[in-house]
């Protein structure tokens, strides 16, 4: 069974996520949580999300290159 955390990675890159502002990102389809296990049959990619995520884990990483870890 996935974690909220581990369903988040695929929530936050999809193009049906929606911010609560009590709760935090939720489904726009339902407006809760996502439930799914494995596999959202209902993700579609946001390919902005997607290239933001990239670019701030490549800075990351290059962050700690620079610093020698």
């Amino acid at each position: 069974m996935m974690t909220r955390e581990e369903r988040l990675k695929f929530c936050s890159i999809c193009q049906k996520r929606q911010m609560d502002m009590q709760r935090g990102l939720v489904c726009s389809l339902t407006n809760e949580y996502a439930t799914f296990d494995e596999k959202c049959t209902d993700f579609e990619a946001d390919e902005t999300a997607i290239a933001k995520e990239l670019t701030k884990q490549n800075t990351r990483k290059n962050c700690k290159k620079q610093e020698g870890f």
